[in-house]
């Protein structure tokens, strides 16, 4: 219990830790993009892409469809599982983003980046309360890319770089677009991680439980 304790305590003080770092970079990332140009590429349109949550609505059902011939036989839960880990990943951690945006209210980046000062603007809660437009932390776009991410990785781990790869280069869409701080795309993948680890974590107690009670266990 000690051990779990201190474990816990210290994966808390590294993750402030990296949002202290990435608070750091939000004004050299501004120096940096501050002459980005203003058009976009088709291949970053795909990147940012990834954090659509329809997209993965719409692999999550394509997984459904391909497992379902091969999986139905052994149960529902089985044939539906990878497809709804797909769906669930990115829709919870995009989910949750928009709830700690409502919580910290803390401002996007202004539209012309020489217009910012250094200093971060938040919302009172009198103005919007149930709203997350405007708001930037955690980045939502981010947040879904990574959760879908992190549950691809599990499901399928030998590809583990083009997912990560494809995450990553959402949250770097969202700098060079300059809607986001780099400290918001950071608390994003936290979010994500958190999120998806708990949703394993459920996934896999539920999967020792269906094969204690499989006829075979009997």
């Amino acid at each position: 219990m000690v051990k779990r304790c201190s474990a816990v305590l210290l994966v808390m003080f590294l993750i402030a830790v990296g949002f202290a770092g990435s608070m750091l970079l939000d004004a050299p990332m501004r120096e940096a993009l501050r002459h980005r140009p203003r058009r976009s590429h088709e291949w970053q349109e795909m990147l940012n892409m990834a954090g659509y949550l329809p997209v993965w609505l719409i692999v999550g059902a394509a997984l459904i469809l391909h497992d379902w011939p091969t999986r139905a036989a052994v149960g529902l839960r089985r044939a539906v599982g990878r497809g709804l880990l797909v769906v669930l990943g990115p829709m919870l951690s995009g989910g949750v983003s928009e709830v700690v945006k409502m919580l910290v209210r803390r401002a996007r980046p202004p539209r012309v980046w020489l217009d910012w000062d250094g200093c971060y603007t938040f919302r009172p809660f009198s103005e919007d309360p149930f709203s997350s437009r405007g708001l930037g932390l955690p980045s939502g776009h981010t947040a879904v890319a990574f959760g879908a991410a992190f549950i691809l990785c599990r499901l399928f781990p030998r590809a583990t770089p083009v997912w990560l790869t494809l995450a990553a280069g959402c949250g770097a869409m969202r700098l060079v677009k300059g809607v986001h701080f780099a400290s918001d795309v950071y608390a994003a993948m936290i979010v994500a991680a958190l999120i998806t680890s708990l949703v394993w974590a459920v996934h896999l107690r539920l999967e020792r439980r269906r094969a204690l009670h499989a006829p075979d266990a009997a």
